[in-house]
């Protein structure tokens, strides 16, 4: 797997302290919802960019904050810049091979008489190594499983991208330096140690961020003759930030359950989002303190204005977005594409017909190519009619003025069925729902493995759910199912062929 965009600048920033904002980097791809290159070709572009993007590092970074020694032209002093900062980059020891190309680099440098110039130099080349660019798990033989263990320093760069999403710190190279790291109690004992840092809170929001499709928010066009205060940057980062300040509140601060995800009646408000919500704002509020909603209208992670605006067009709602959000992403049922040459274009309104969007969106189940799938989503998307494009909430529809109606039969062969009357309603079903539980664990899977799962992770998912459930009324709970996951042989292994 390469890096990710996101993975890069941190690690960058981390190891070099060089801000990488400006640098062109390639594209991420996808495993599922989740950013991830598990899959993603490397092309002649991607190779110029890596290469243009080392080469401004290199020029940027202030040797003296990351050399071990005053660039000198000797081998000492190159031999000991390569061990420490390549540990640092590779994420491993330089093997041997490397470290004799990267001192030949360094001395054919040498020839222009410029030490410091050489050790950039030097700096470039690991900058544009596969060992850098890559996540490089080669694994040990071993009987204790299939596949090939992972030794510790590459189960400690798997843990530190998993819930940091950038270089392990000291304490982590540590314990993997001295063999810790082979014992799933220590993994998860630094796993925990892990989730009490502010890079953990971050990764967690990250985590239902993409989960739930919101990566590109801070972007959302919408229109802003009904919208005015959209034109507003601001107001999308706000968005975006409630999300990551609720999701990480409630599994790091709370009770960690899914079903509070689900249900929680409370959020992290600011600014125009008090609007949004339709509440005042207490005076001389501390943003950090949650807010209290009428848990009649608003229901945990599904009713943020964030999944609300982004899962809608840019002036109306979306119930086939909003559907499919829940279908695919919450209940990972699948669906296939629309047939070919269908017209995806929303129902036309007409003004001589006075219509509900609701009754509008019925006339999918007239048409043969469409029934089938919009039978599943429709219903799920139709319960959220109650709220706008940006996520406020209505008793009418703006456009044609008819009151909204969001009882709904979901159907499918999931155990999330049966007559919905509201989203709280729909968010109670999913808190209890074995599907939900199922999907949000192959989520994490996907997202802490950064790759699709895959046929032979299905005992792994079993015995992760099976671990993270607890109580008396089987809630899963999302710490717990992190820990389990890199207690697995999923995390610590790879399989023995790419």
């Amino acid at each position: 797997r390469r890096l990710t965009r996101a993975q890069y600048r941190a690690t960058v920033t981390d190891v070099l302290g060089v801000d990488t904002s400006d640098l062109s980097l390639p594209a991420d791809g996808r495993a599922g919802p989740f950013v991830s290159n598990a899959d993603a070709p490397l092309s002649g572009l991607h190779i110029d960019q890596y290469f243009g993007a080392g080469e401004a590092i290199a020029a940027g970074v202030d040797l003296a904050s990351v050399s071990p020694c005053a660039p000198d032209g000797s081998d000492a002093c190159a031999s000991a810049f390569i061990d420490e900062l390549g540990a640092e980059l590779f994420r491993r020891t330089v093997p041997a091979p490397d470290r004799e190309r990267l001192l030949e680099v360094h001395r054919v440098a040498m020839a222009a008489g410029d030490p410091e110039a050489a050790m950039r130099r030097v700096l470039h080349a690991m900058l544009c190594s596969p060992y850098f660019i890559y996540h490089v798990e080669l694994g040990v033989p071993d009987d204790a499983g299939a596949g090939l263990r992972l030794d510790g320093q590459e189960i400690a760069a798997r843990l530190s991208y998993a819930l940091w999403n950038t270089v392990p710190d000291d304490e982590l190279r540590a314990a993997a330096a001295a063999g810790e790291l082979e014992d799933a109690d220590a993994v998860v004992a630094q796993a925990e140690r892990m989730l009490e840092d502010p890079r953990a809170r971050a990764r967690i929001g990250e985590f239902h961020v993409q989960w739930l499709g919101l990566d590109d928010i801070t972007y959302l066009d919408k229109d802003t003759e009904r919208f005015p205060f959209w034109s507003d940057p601001a107001v999308r980062e706000l968005m975006r930030r409630e999300v990551v300040d609720l999701t990480s509140f409630i599994v790091l601060d709370v009770d960690g359950t899914l079903a509070t995800l689900f249900t929680a009646p409370f959020s992290f408000l600011r600014g125009d989002l008090f609007r949004i919500y339709g509440v005042a704002e207490p005076p001389g509020h501390d943003p950090s303190l949650p807010i209290a909603l009428d848990p009649a209208q608003r229901a945990g992670i599904l009713t943020m204005p964030a999944v609300l605006a982004v899962h809608a067009h840019r002036d109306v709602t979306s119930p086939v977005h909003r559907g499919l959000m829940i279908v695919e992403n919450v209940l990972c049922a699948s669906t296939p594409p629309p047939p070919p040459n269908v017209d995806t274009t929303p129902p036309a309104v007409d003004p001589e017909v006075p219509r509900s969007r609701r009754e509008l969106f019925e006339l999918h189940e007239q048409d043969p190519s469409c029934a089938t799938c919009h039978r599943l989503i429709d219903p799920a998307g139709l319960v959220f009619e109650h709220y706008d494009a940006v996520g406020a909430w209505r008793d009418y529809d703006y456009d044609f003025d008819t009151e909204i109606d969001t009882r709904v039969e979901l159907v499918g062969d999931g155990d999330v069925v049966g007559p919905v009357e509201s989203v709280p309603e729909l968010a109670g079903k999913l808190a209890v729902s074995r599907d939900a539980g199922s999907c949000v664990a192959r989520q994490w899977l996907r997202f802490m493995l950064g790759r699709e799962d895959v046929d032979d992770d299905a005992a792994t998912l079993e015995q992760v759910l099976a671990d993270a459930t607890t109580g008396p009324n089987d809630d899963v709970v999302i710490r717990e199912l992190i820990l389990q996951i890199v207690a697995s042989d999923a995390f610590r292994r790879r399989p023995s062929t790419p």
